[in-house]
């Protein structure tokens, strides 16, 4: 049987620096969630992708496929963030 390690990203370094700490230091909300994260997750597999390597974010913001941005990736091809980021943990 194969063991993988699941990565996950967020362009979002607040997120991440929640996700770091002890959830008890932070307010109810933010509490709840970072717990529920960490009840599935480690810290360790989580990485920043910068939103403007965020492929995802551009669909969100309502960039249709066939603006520039788009076109760019279409053409040009997109490396994992894994790739581009060299992968490093936080």
């Amino acid at each position: 049987m194969h063991s993988y390690t699941a990565f996950l990203w967020s362009d979002s370094t607040v997120v991440l620096s929640w996700i770091q700490e002890n959830p008890n230091r932070w307010k109810t909300f933010v509490c709840n969630r970072t717990t529920e994260i960490l009840q599935y997750t480690t810290p360790s597999q989580w990485r920043h992708c910068p939103s403007t390597d965020n492929l995802a974010d551009h669909l969100t913001l309502g960039t249709l496929p066939s603006a520039t941005t788009q076109q760019y990736y279409a053409q040009n091809g997109v490396s994992s963030p894994h790739e581009r980021l060299g992968g490093e943990s936080l």
